[in-house]
């Protein structure tokens, strides 16, 4: 077989520094150093030294899930390597969180985010909106933290 399709102009070179960045539309690359969170089954390959723990939601967190079917499943990587993050081939957006910044996206639209946010997991209680019943994610985050959610199709 000839070619360059393996040569080393075609691999992807290791990240520098630790965070987030959009691979390309659907895909978000995560170099770890430490830890961080992401959607239970959206990692789509890693490289490095990586450990993936299921992270539990608590007892009202598995009772509101099986009651409401809504909820966020989350997972913890730790260590130190680079995950990808994708999900349902959505379209990925990177948010920048400032100090004081409180910042809630839908629950399905999480990817994965920043171990440094802190977050809170709620069910929308608004009649006769069209979130009524789904469970959203806010944040609080410091300078340089990110969050990444997937579109929905349109």
């Amino acid at each position: 077989m000839k070619g360059d399709l393996f040569s080393s102009e075609h691999v992807v070179q290791p990240s520098v520094e630790a965070g987030m960045s959009v691979e390309n539309a659907k895909c978000v690359k995560y170099a770890v150093n430490g830890e961080m969170l992401a959607r239970q089954g959206a990692m789509i390959a890693y490289r490095g030294d990586l450990r993936f723990e299921r992270k539990g939601q608590g007892v009202g967190g598995m009772l509101k899930r099986a009651v409401t079917g809504e909820g966020l499943p989350l997972m913890t990587v730790r260590g130190h390597g680079e995950a990808w993050f994708a999900h349902e081939a959505q379209n990925c957006f990177i948010v920048e969180i400032e100090p004081g910044d409180l910042f809630t996206v839908n629950g399905r639209n999480v990817l994965c985010f920043d171990a440094s946010l802190a977050y809170e997991i709620k069910t929308s209680r608004a009649r006769g909106s069209p979130a009524a019943g789904c469970s959203t994610a806010s944040s609080r985050g410091t300078a340089g933290s990110v969050w990444s959610a997937r579109a929905t199709r349109w």
